[in-house]
């Protein structure tokens, strides 16, 4: 009986910690992402005058390096695509030239790194932006370089393989409640916005003030009695 009482008490610690390596295992991965694409603009074909035709092959390097990239795209310094790669599907329309009154353009442009917030392509596939400046010279940007990270890839990559013992799971959920994240890929693909399960409004609530993880007992999606710890992702 005082063992019981005790597990209570001993799995949300665990459970903290457990979150918190997670988040940071998955934080560091898009760090990782974001060094890729920083280095793909350190390319001769950059020119005081911007990028040269030969910039193509920067980009389709990119996608090998980074596997979690689905497309890049290369604007010069009005916003105008000068170059482009991608996989099987674009994830911007291939129509779509003019890129100058985007958010991550003009961040971009003005020297720093745009990190997007989770947005859903076809209604049903979560991606992230990373814009990052392209510089002839220190200071001198000459255009940007948009990455489209594909976070189903993080979340079969990174995420699916993370557990805490036997039944834990680890999953992503956005600011906005959509999952990013599951063991469950169909779960995310049905874009399924989770704020009504308790400690997914507990989560968003308490990172947003600041506040650190407390283990909650709750039920999951599937009705389920689980203890639950978060960790934010900055």
């Amino acid at each position: 009986y005082y063992r019981y009482q005790e597990l209570p008490e001993h799995i949300p610690h665990r459970q903290q910690d457990a979150a918190a390596a997670a988040a940071a295992k998955l934080e560091r991965f898009i760090q990782e992402v974001h060094r890729s694409v920083t280095a793909a603009t350190r390319s001769r074909d950059v020119t005081a005058k911007g990028l040269s035709p030969g910039y193509k092959f920067e980009l389709e390097r990119l996608l090998l390096i980074a596997p979690a990239i689905t497309e890049a795209l290369a604007l010069d310094a009005d916003g105008i695509v000068q170059a482009r790669a991608s996989r099987l599907l674009a994830v911007r329309p291939e129509g779509q030239r003019d890129f100058s009154t985007s958010l991550a353009f003009q961040q971009a442009r003005q020297g720093q790194t745009h990190f997007g917030s989770a947005h859903f392509v076809r209604d049903t596939e979560p991606y992230m932006t990373i814009a990052v400046p392209i510089e002839h010279l220190a200071g001198e940007v000459v255009g940007v370089l948009l990455a489209e990270v594909s976070l189903i890839y993080v979340g079969e990559n990174v995420v699916s393989p993370l557990a805490d013992g036997e039944t834990g799971y680890v999953y992503v959920v956005s600011r906005a409640g959509d999952l990013l994240a599951h063991p469950q890929v169909n779960l995310v693909l049905q874009r399924r916005n989770v704020t009504h399960l308790g400690q997914v409004g507990v989560a968003l609530s308490s990172a947003a003030a600041g506040n650190s993880s407390k283990g909650t007992l709750t039920r999951n999606l599937q009705g389920e009695r689980v203890f639950s710890s978060y960790a934010a992702i900055a």
